[in-house]
């Protein structure tokens, strides 16, 4: 496979993806595209687990 000028562009759109539907965000070291194949190499992804934190901080005397 041979790295291909629309490989960012693929990059950012599963990084919308992700973003929108899932609520997540990703990180992509490297990812490949064989048109010829039709085939995806992505290296190094990672999905953000969700956290959601709520702290209920109240003043008292």
């Amino acid at each position: 496979m041979r790295k291909i000028p629309y490989a960012r562009h693929l990059a950012f759109a599963l990084a919308a993806f992700a973003a929108e539907t899932l609520q997540r965000k990703t990180s992509i070291g490297e990812l490949r595209v064989n048109p010829l194949l039709l085939s995806l190499e992505i290296k190094d992804f990672a999905l953000s687990a969700l956290v959601k934190l709520e702290l209920d901080v109240t003043a008292t005397k």
